[in-house]
């Protein structure tokens, strides 16, 4: 079982275990983590960062299309909208990149 640090929006760290039935339950930690990302965003009209996130958040499908769109979604706020977050903010949003990345290959 592969295990992965990820931290919430308030830097606090949260462990997810990757195992075969862990993922479906660990979402939910990866979807309020970027559910605050979101709102943040929104109080401070980042609005780069929104035009990326919102191509892939919320998953618009569990298949493997959907947790593509996110992962690219992950990763153009990372290319494109890096000059609007905070040190924390870049932090979470690799950290998901990488969780993204684990839950698309494994599917």
């Amino acid at each position: 079982m592969d295990t992965l640090l990820v931290r919430a929006f308030d830097t606090v760290p949260i462990l997810l275990s990757l195992g075969h039935h862990g993922m479906e339950q660990n979402t939910d930690h990866l979807f309020e983590t970027l559910q605050n990302l979101v709102e943040g965003w929104c109080d401070r009209r980042c609005l780069r960062a929104l035009r990326a996130i919102l191509r892939g958040y919320p998953l618009t499908s569990p298949s493997t299309d959907g947790w593509a769109e996110l992962l690219t979604a992950l990763q153009d706020v990372r290319s494109f909208a890096g000059s609007e977050l905070t040190d924390a903010e870049e932090t979470t949003v690799d950290d998901c990149i990488r969780l993204v990345e684990t839950a698309f290959h494994r599917r």
